[in-house]
């Protein structure tokens, strides 16, 4: 996706073009493979910013520290990915 940005005139005055912000981007499903195997390949995918497998576990990407990934399972995921997403 190529993203743009562009000023606006607004009651006859121009302001300039605002910064893009980010959009989170994430991954829902019902089964996942291992967090590992996330682990391993998430760099390849710099859109995705967290996921959840209901079944299994959610996670969160830190993409400042080197695409570390946090994650929770058991009773704690889907709640995690909601607190988390919010």
């Amino acid at each position: 996706m190529k993203r743009s940005r562009r000023g606006v005139i607004n009651a006859g005055k121009y302001y300039p073009p605002r910064e893009l912000t980010h959009i989170i981007g994430g991954i829902l499903a019902v089964n996942s493979v291992e967090i590992y195997t996330i682990n391993k390949h998430i760099k390849l995918y710099d859109n995705i910013d967290i996921g959840c497998a209901i079944k299994f576990h959610s996670f969160l990407v830190d993409w400042k520290n080197n695409a570390k990934l946090s994650w929770a399972s058991g009773e704690e995921t889907i709640l995690a990915f909601l607190y988390d997403s919010g």
